[in-house]
């Protein structure tokens, strides 16, 4: 009976804080629906800093957004296939 409560608390230990499933812990550690805003809002600093102009250009806009689209697909694309990164 000791056993079975010990084995008990060493899978609740395992489990905690991560969903059952190893693709929503790799969702979850490599952070992939916030990927795409958190790559916006990194570019939109660099490029405030860079430029010292609040407003963009239409080029520029354009290159930013581009960028950091498709990261999250990408992201779970690779959760899904068991890419490790």
């Amino acid at each position: 009976m000791k056993q079975i409560f010990i084995f008990c608390i060493l899978l609740g230990f395992v489990n905690c804080g991560a969903p059952f499933s190893f693709r929503s812990a790799c969702y979850e550690r490599n952070k992939c629906s916030t990927i795409e805003g958190a790559c916006f809002l990194r570019n939109d600093a660099f490029y405030k800093a860079a430029t010292n102009s609040p407003e963009y250009s239409a080029q520029d806009l354009t290159a930013i957004v581009g960028s950091c689209l498709g990261l999250e697909k990408t992201c779970r694309k690779n959760c899904d296939s068991g890419t490790i990164f």
